[in-house]
């Protein structure tokens, strides 16, 4: 069955659940749903659900479902998801959701929806504006596996759910947070990615440790990098492979006096490299596996040795100082 170029417009005040496009059975098998609009400029008194493919029978499945290129803008979202997947605990599979638009304003709001447990692939869809941009929550104690990849939201996080949670696997997204950082502890390998570099030379004092402020990004696919803190902050649990470079002017170095670079947390140090200055510019690099928890911090630390009291950090551009972090796996 293929639902194609269909367009919904609905202006109802009043209280109730409405439904666009409605793909429902004891089991469903080879439905396409694309180039549809839906339109609601109304209230937030109507509960719009604009697609909805639905099981009916609670041991049986969907299969080769494809949900493609729709259009839908909402004033105001609802829980039970703009594009809605409900299934039983049997494991559907074959279902792909891909290229669609959603606008959808509200905290509580979901984005794209599954329920049941899924086999799964969710990728270049554009959501803007709800709480929650895609949520999936599996049955019972079957399997589910979504692969969510390329997909943008301006406002919304990822939520996933028991199975859903452990078998999934997220990357390449533009944001990666979870709702909460339990939500995403074990979704295979997000690729949270930063990649900043100092612009403009930072003076420091020898003997007094100081933090390095990056103050500029390649890359922060999920606006992970604090600048109140100067650090990058863990939006979830995992183990992240963190590597700087600081460029030093020798200028202001001695021969034999000596740089630091450390990895550092609150109360922590994790890695440590120390250069001996030769009198020109020199750099020194960490580079390390961090088994991190949520919502820590990692900073970039310098210090350096010497009676002569200033010292500086070069700051000529993305290679003289610089920062990257990537979430390579979940904690073991």
């Amino acid at each position: 069955m293929k639902i194609d170029g269909n367009s919904f417009v609905s202006s109802v005040t009043a209280a109730g659940t409405y439904y666009g496009i409605v793909a429902e059975g004891s089991s469903l098998d080879h439905i396409t749903i694309r180039n549809n609009s839906y339109q609601a400029t109304n209230s937030a008194t109507p509960t719009h659900v604009p697609i909805l493919v639905r099981v009916s029978n609670t041991s049986n499945v969907m299969s080769d479902v494809r949900v493609d290129s729709n259009d839908i803008a909402l004033n105001t979202g609802s829980s039970n998801g703009a594009i809605s997947f409900d299934a039983s605990a049997s494991l559907s599979r074959g279902i792909v959701v891909n290229h669609n638009s959603v606008r959808a304003a509200g905290t509580t709001a979901v984005g794209i929806k599954f329920l049941g447990n899924f086999e799964a692939h969710v990728g270049g869809n554009a959501i803007s504006g709800p709480g929650t941009s895609i949520s999936a929550n599996s049955r019972g104690s079957g399997a589910c596996s979504l692969t969510i990849s390329g997909n943008s939201s301006s406002v919304g996080k990822l939520s996933l759910l028991n199975a859903c949670r452990t078998g999934s696997v997220v990357t390449g997204n533009r944001d990666q947070r979870a709702v909460d950082a339990s939500s995403i502890g074990g979704m295979g390998k997000p690729a949270v990615l930063v990649r900043g570099y100092r612009n403009g030379s930072v003076d420091f004092t020898a003997g007094t440790p100081v933090v390095v402020p990056f103050n500029r990004f390649d890359v922060d696919n999920g606006g992970n990098y604090d600048v109140r803190v100067d650090g990058f902050v863990t939006p979830n649990p995992g183990v992240y492979r963190v590597r700087a470079c600081v460029r030093f002017d020798g200028a202001n170095f001695a021969e034999g006096e000596s740089a630091d670079v450390e990895l550092a947390g609150t109360g922590i140090s994790y890695a440590f490299n120390r250069v001996v200055a030769g009198g020109s510019d020199f750099h020194s690099c960490v580079d390390d596996l961090l088994s991190l928890s949520a919502s820590a911090i990692v900073q970039v630390k310098v210090s350096a040795s010497g009676t002569n009291g200033r010292r500086t950090i070069l700051g000529l551009g993305r290679y003289s100082s610089f920062f990257s972090v990537e979430r390579v796996s979940d904690l073991p």
